[in-house]
């Protein structure tokens, strides 16, 4: 069994790091999306955005695997990329209404 040497576990790391700032910088939080993301142009857009991220994590990835000439920031890229798509789809799956939190509290 191939072992995970100290670089790659870093570029692996720093790859998991800065692609989850990436989702952050294209999508609202998922508090947002649950309260506010009932029209289907905010769907809409948070479902580009997600493409957006993914292909620039993906490519980030791809770029890191490179340099440090090892797959593993790439694997670590893809598994970034289901679990962020996973969690946006979960919150769009689960939002509270219309948007009009003062309506719903009443």
């Amino acid at each position: 069994m191939a072992t995970l040497d100290r670089d790659h576990a870093l570029a692996a790391l720093g790859t998991l790091i800065n692609g989850g700032q990436v989702y952050s910088a294209f999508l609202p939080s998922v508090f947002t999306i649950r309260h506010f993301g009932a029209d289907p142009a905010t769907v809409k857009d948070i479902r580009d955005g997600e493409r957006i991220a993914t292909g620039f994590v993906l490519v980030m990835g791809v770029a890191i695997a490179f340099l440090v000439e090892s797959p593993v920031p790439l694997y670590s890229a893809i598994l970034l990329a289901v679990v962020m798509v996973s969690v946006y789809e979960y919150a769009l799956a689960t939002k509270h209404g219309d948007g009009d939190t003062e309506a719903e509290e009443a």
